[in-house]
């Protein structure tokens, strides 16, 4: 899916975090990226298949994908580049 090489991509070593399938669903809504959240697991393999990987973390062993965030800025850019014919 397109939306995810908007929005996020595999990080090198700068501004890397880790995000919840949950808060990577939620942005993506919260953008408009998607109309509706579609599930955590359906969520999870498209990000294992885009090549994210994923991290567990803490004691509670919370599960999070190692990303980038680009701003809105890069976003749109993006957006306007792949519109293109």
């Amino acid at each position: 899916m397109d939306i995810y090489a908007y929005h996020l991509e595999n990080p090198g070593l700068n501004n890397i975090q880790l995000m919840t399938t949950a808060e990577i669903s939620d942005k993506l809504v919260s953008r408009g990226s998607i109309k509706k959240p579609m599930s955590m697991s359906r969520l999870g393999m498209v990000l294992q298949q885009a090549g994210f990987q994923s991290k567990r973390i803490g004691k509670a062993r919370t599960r999070g994908w190692i990303v980038r965030e680009r701003g809105m800025e890069e976003v749109n850019a993006n957006r306007n580049i792949n519109a293109r014919p």
